[in-house]
């Protein structure tokens, strides 16, 4: 059985990739750090975030890291 703080951070974690693909939609050229004081945790947490949802392929990089975009990612 989870305890309440396990379940807290994991609830965390969905809003906080929820935020992040909502944003992306917004602005796709959105910057980690743009994101990182939208959801309110630092660039590296939010580069961490990023990654998770690359690997689960909900989202991908476009481009050049400067001049690039973030795709959400159609199944």
């Amino acid at each position: 059985m989870k305890t309440a703080q396990e379940t807290a951070q994991e609830i965390n974690k969905i809003s906080t990739k929820t935020l992040i693909i909502q944003n992306i939609q917004k602005k796709r050229n959105i910057t980690r750090d743009e994101l990182a004081i939208i959801i309110g945790v630092s660039s590296s947490e939010t580069k961490k975030h990023l990654a998770n949802l690359k690997k689960e392929g909900v989202i991908e990089r476009v481009g050049s890291t400067k001049a690039g975009h973030w795709e959400i990612v159609d199944e």
